[in-house]
């Protein structure tokens, strides 16, 4: 991964991470970056103002994406291969579940008030609707052919 300075348009850091770096994100409070790495079936947990791993963690089968729930508790992880979401409690590093889904999971994001996430499906053309409070999948939604990246406003 690469830290990249958009002032001075220059890299200021390059940070070895798992295999196959895909989907990233930084957390709420803007202290941590997880890294969803496809091929190793890995996430790195990166120290943001440091610039270094401080923990690789086991997922399920092609990890591609991440996303935190706004409260920065728990970071979702969809695995495209194994057709599942991995949750993670952030400060424990630790597993709390893991949803299947089915349908090859992309992209991923949570409702500002955390209670629900939504996982785009992309082989089942469907979006998933997990509560958050039971982790379970509550709705699915038909979309076009394909979904992947998921925004919400």
């Amino acid at each position: 991964m690469s830290v990249f300075d958009v002032n001075a348009m220059k890299i200021v850091a390059n940070i070895p991470a798992g295999k196959g770096v895909e989907g990233l994100a930084l957390s709420p409070d803007g202290k941590q970056v997880w890294a969803a790495n496809r091929t190793d079936n890995t996430v790195s947990v990166v120290d943001a103002a440091k610039h270094q791993v401080v923990a690789t963690l086991s997922t399920g089968t092609g990890p591609i994406r991440v996303a935190f729930s706004p409260n920065g508790k728990t970071v979702f992880i969809p695995n495209a291969g194994s057709s599942d979401v991995t949750v993670y409690d952030v400060a424990a590093r630790k597993p709390v579940t893991t949803i299947s889904v089915g349908g090859n999971p992309g992209g991923v994001i949570v409702a500002p008030d955390g209670r629900r996430a939504f996982v785009a499906c992309t082989a089942a053309n469907e979006m998933q609707v997990i509560d958050t409070s039971t982790w379970t999948v509550t709705t699915k939604v038909p979309v076009g052919q394909g979904p992947d990246g998921i925004a919400y406003w």
